[in-house]
């Protein structure tokens, strides 16, 4: 895996971040790969054609090749990329862009897949008689790396130089530091493996996130401490999938950058993270904790990179830290029915870390469903609960500003419910400014410290 990574980090770093004077080349021309993938009821066959042109552009074409595209398993789609969802149903796709080389190395810029806008990068280097992609986004073409062979011509490597076409548009940042991979690895709770992230910054504005487990063949232990610490997007890593790519695009003001996340893997999921440069680190300092966790990462340059301890700069905090120190804690609500011997424990935890957990608990006996009222008084939430489920906990962050405390609820188990609620802090209680009354009710949602 670490022989992969160098080549990622290699490609980048070189791939074209200053443009030399127009020459002629002699690398134009179609190189192809074929990739094949099996499984125990059949087989299939990807054939790629990428033609550089003379002028600066490229096509890369994807060609499907297979008797069974109806009976394929999930996991070829997770090994060869959404491209194969778009070849099931046309055989073959089309992309194109703009090509650069410097040295040794090509980037490819994409512009378009399929007719469609796309924004995105690679970079591939020529080595042994063949042009190797490694920078691309995998969560389009799969894991395999490619190994173009050119299609009846040699080229020549021997001049430097690009082809002659208009300006790019400006890049997201002037800083090339910020250009390339960076890296980290954390440690997993109860588990010997650690969990990589690796932040692609392309100079086109792409960008992407890889969480990978290092580990491969073995199952991560994913523990409730694990996802509160890394995120629910390390809870989502199995044997079978040891890694996941979250890719969007990002920006930079100075030293500050703003990374804006739309997909994870197949499913839209968005966030937007910001990172700070603080002398050869990348420090994050604001992301969704429910997707990344509670810890604060920092990143570097170089594979397998470990911050010291003076690398990460604390997150923001409110300007009165200890009106901060005050609301850490649990507060606690019981909403007891008139005439009825149970009651609905709602719980409020306020760790020091910024995680919040609004626990949802029925204590009395029997189906709090079948009691009078309880959908009117206790909310949506007790449609959850049952003879054997008494209680529930939703989970999110917290920041307060002045004696407003502001809850950001995003998950209750692995289902998604995303709430912001806001209360009044009088020194001793939360008091309900804004909450969802049909999740949680009309009964008074007063939490006492």
């Amino acid at each position: 895996m670490n022989s992969r990574v160098s080549a990622v980090l290699v490609a980048v770093v070189a791939g074209g971040l200053l443009s030399p004077p127009a020459v002629a080349l002699n690398i134009t021309g179609k190189y192809e790969y074929t990739k094949r993938w099996s499984w125990r009821e059949g087989d299939l066959r990807i054939k790629y054609t990428l033609d550089l042109k003379r002028d600066g552009r490229y096509e890369l074409v994807s060609e499907l090749s297979t008797d069974d595209k109806d009976r394929l398993p999930e996991r070829a789609f997770e090994e060869n990329g959404d491209i194969l969802d778009i070849l099931v149903r046309k055989r073959r796709a089309v992309e194109k862009g703009d090509w650069l080389r410097r040295g040794t190395t090509v980037s490819l810029d994409i512009a378009e897949l399929d007719g469609r806008k796309r924004n995105g990068r690679y970079a591939a280097e020529w080595r042994r008689d063949a042009l190797h992609l490694h920078d691309y986004p995998r969560n389009l073409y799969g894991r395999t790396d490619f190994e173009l062979k050119p299609k009846r011509f040699r080229p020549d490597w021997s001049s430097e130089g690009r082809p002659d076409r208009p300006d790019r548009p400006d890049r997201p940042s002037d800083d090339e530091r910020l250009f390339g991979t960076w890296y980290t690895n954390i440690a997993i709770p109860g588990d010997d493996g650690r969990l990589i992230r690796m932040l692609e910054l392309s100079s086109n504005g792409s960008a992407q996130i890889t969480s990978m487990y290092s580990r491969r063949g073995y199952e991560p232990s994913v523990t409730s401490e694990g996802i509160e610490r890394l995120g629910r997007i390390f809870g989502k890593l199995t044997k079978h999938m040891p890694g996941l790519i979250h890719t969007g695009k990002w920006d930079a003001r100075g030293s500050e950058i703003t990374v804006e996340l739309d997909k994870l893997g197949r499913d839209r999921i968005s966030d937007r993270l910001q990172f700070r440069l603080v002398r050869s680190d990348l420090v994050a300092t604001g992301y969704s904790r429910d997707l990344y966790g509670s810890t604060q990462f920092v990143l570097g340059k170089e594979i397998g990179y470990i911050p010291r301890r003076d690398a990460a700069e604390p997150r923001s905090e409110p300007k009165d830290r200890s009106n901060r120190d005050a609301f850490a804690g649990t507060a606690v609500a019981m909403q007891k029915l008139r005439g009825e011997d149970g009651y609905m424990e709602r719980k409020l935890e306020l760790k020091e870390n910024g995680v919040a957990y609004l626990s949802t608990k029925f204590v009395g006996s029997g189906d709090p469903n079948r009691i009078r009222g309880a959908r009117a008084e206790w909310g949506r939430l007790v449609q959850m609960l049952d003879d054997e489920k008494r209680d529930l906990k939703h989970e999110g962050t917290w920041v307060s500003r002045g004696d407003t405390l502001i809850l950001s609820l995003t998950t209750i188990g692995r289902d998604s419910y995303r709430e912001t609620f806001r209360f009044r802090y009088t020194g001793s209680a939360f008091e309900p400014l804004e909450v969802n009354r049909d999740l949680y009710g009309a009964a008074p949602l007063v939490l006492r410290k």
